[in-house]
């Protein structure tokens, strides 16, 4: 379970240094390790069922620290890029999804990522009924049925399966999907091809794998 959570985090690393070859991950790790630190000091989060530990984290996340989802610039590739949403405490669903889990699973709270078409969200594993968390909308904690309005209310027809959990390769896959919509607005944009690049190993590798 952890090693797959873990590869999210380094993939997400992964893809910030294609933009930013110079990236100090550990220091970034460490600053997801004292979010997690501040957040067991203040919570003392251990004898809580992995629900409302769940609730107190998206508190702590989305109201104390500030984090919430960037609406005027939507479109700016920093919403993709893990280190930038730490600074700017701004994202897009799938980066601030990436944040809360890589802070829920060091408090060992079992968190999965749901690539729900048109919006990321986190499942919070053994939840009846199930319970997903909208990190872009303030941390927000919906039901199936919610997520159901969401995707009808897109013109989407919903399937079971749009909520269960995203495999690590296509969650990666999908932040970098993001990176190449904005990138290729640009003519010659020189990342298009680094990130187009990232994605065609990494679908490469998911066939070597199978």
């Amino acid at each position: 379970h952890c090693s797959r959570q873990l590869d999210w985090e380094q993939g997400t690393f992964l893809i910030a240094k294609v933009a930013y070859p110079d990236i100090n991950i550990p220091h970034y790790q460490e600053c997801l390790d004292h979010l997690t630190e501040e957040f067991r000091t203040k919570w003392h989060s251990e004898s809580c069922p992995p629900g409302k530990a769940a609730r107190l984290l998206s508190a702590f996340l989305f109201k104390d620290k500030g984090f919430s989802g960037n609406r005027i610039h939507y479109h700016d590739p920093d919403n993709s890029y893990l280190h930038r949403v730490i600074e700017s405490r701004q994202g897009i669903p799938i980066s601030l999804s990436a944040l809360y889990v890589f802070v829920g699973n060091r408090l060992g709270l079992p968190l999965t990522g749901v690539g729900m078409p048109g919006h990321f969200l986190v499942k919070i594993e053994g939840e009846t009924p199930s319970q997903f968390v909208d990190c872009f909308n303030g941390g927000a904690f919906l039901k199936e049925h919610d997520c159901e309005q969401f995707l009808t209310a897109s013109g989407l027809d919903f399937h079971p399966q749009f909520l269960e959990k995203s495999p690590t390769r296509l969650i990666l896959a999908r932040m970098l999907r993001n990176l190449l919509g904005i990138y290729e607005q640009e003519p010659q944009n020189p990342m298009t091809e680094r990130i187009q690049a990232l994605l065609d190993i990494l679908e490469e590798a998911s066939t070597d794998s199978h």
